[in-house]
């Protein structure tokens, strides 16, 4: 059996071949590597272990939560985001566990909170130090600074 991109073929022997069948016939066909994949939505990572431990120890409901945080601040690519009841959903929550696990997953430190006002959803934002940052520039000609050095 050969394999040629999205193709299959199969090698016959003249003789163990059934009539019209020549070598190279198209048997079937393989479906691209994009069908391949599995629609929908995903987290984007990465997401330190000890972040999602942190959530999970202030209680289940809190861990979903901050994943749903983390899941917006990553799609919408914005510091500071609101929680739409939409979003919520899709992380089993409702309206009332948001605002009671808010606070605690704050006083964990895994999020900031920007209280706007009665009747008004805070806007809230992952802790500095837990924020995905921008991937770094690697340099290939950086020397380290060291004034004492002298030069090669």
């Amino acid at each position: 059996m050969r394999q040629n991109a999205n193709v299959v073929y199969l090698r016959a022997r003249s003789q163990h071949a059934p009539p019209g069948f020549n070598s190279g016939t198209l048997v079937s066909t393989r479906r691209p590597a994009q069908q391949l994949r599995q629609r929908g939505e995903f987290l984007k990572g990465p997401i330190l272990l000890e972040h999602i431990k942190r959530a999970a120890d202030v209680s289940p409901i809190a861990l979903a939560l901050f994943l749903a945080i983390h899941h917006r601040t990553s799609v919408t690519g914005q510091e500071w985001i609101t929680t739409p009841t939409e979003l919520l959903k899709k992380f089993g929550l409702t309206k009332q566990s948001k605002s009671d696990h808010l606070k605690p997953i704050a006083d964990a430190g895994l999020i900031e909170i920007e209280w706007r006002g009665k009747g008004r959803t805070p806007l809230v934002r992952l802790a500095p130090r837990l924020a995905p940052t921008p991937p770094r520039k690697v340099h290939d000609h950086v020397r380290p600074e060291n004034d004492d050095a002298e030069p090669e």
